[in-house]
């Protein structure tokens, strides 16, 4: 009776020091779950602040090498000049920032975009139909009409933290 007894009671401490073992397997992967949901977040997109006087817009930018390199910078106040009738541009000069991927086609009012050939910084706020070679760096969701006033000026850009 008494082997019968230890047998039990050994076979009870077996399958607890399993339970408790699972559970800690289990907590390990909750925990395992919620840095991957924090790995996740953390290749969220960029958001960044644009100031134009007392007005404030808000980006989202892309998640390419030129549009970190630009982040890198921030925060920058630039003076911008109105080109077009369409973009608002500040030239950092040819070579300024990596170029791994071009496009060429129509692009959107409120992209930011990256213009290789003169190492150019654009904020596009009037589409003209025109189509150019380009880096898609970023896009402001709206107001961007606000650029339709200023002519040249000063804008700050920041990270939104």
């Amino acid at each position: 009776m008494k082997k019968v007894t230890t047998f039990i009671a050994l076979l009870g401490l077996s399958i607890t020091m399993i339970a408790c073992g699972n559970a800690t397997e289990f907590a390990n992967t909750s925990e395992n779950m919620k840095a991957d949901v924090l790995m996740e977040n953390s290749d969220e997109k960029v958001q960044i602040r644009i100031k134009v006087g007392d007005t404030v817009l808000t980006a989202l930018m892309e998640d390419n090498e030129t549009a970190q390199a630009l982040v890198d910078k921030m925060p920058m106040t630039l003076s911008m000049r109105d080109l077009f009738d369409r973009e608002m541009s500040h030239r950092f000069g040819a070579g300024s920032f990596p170029v791994a991927k071009t496009r060429s086609d129509r692009y959107e009012v409120g992209d930011l975009i990256y213009w290789p050939p003169m190492g150019s910084f654009v904020i596009l706020y009037k589409q003209d139909g025109d189509e150019f070679e380009r880096v898609h760096v970023g896009h402001i969701n709206s107001g961007v009409e606000i650029f339709e006033n200023t002519g040249s000026t000063e804008v700050t850009f920041e990270v939104i933290k």
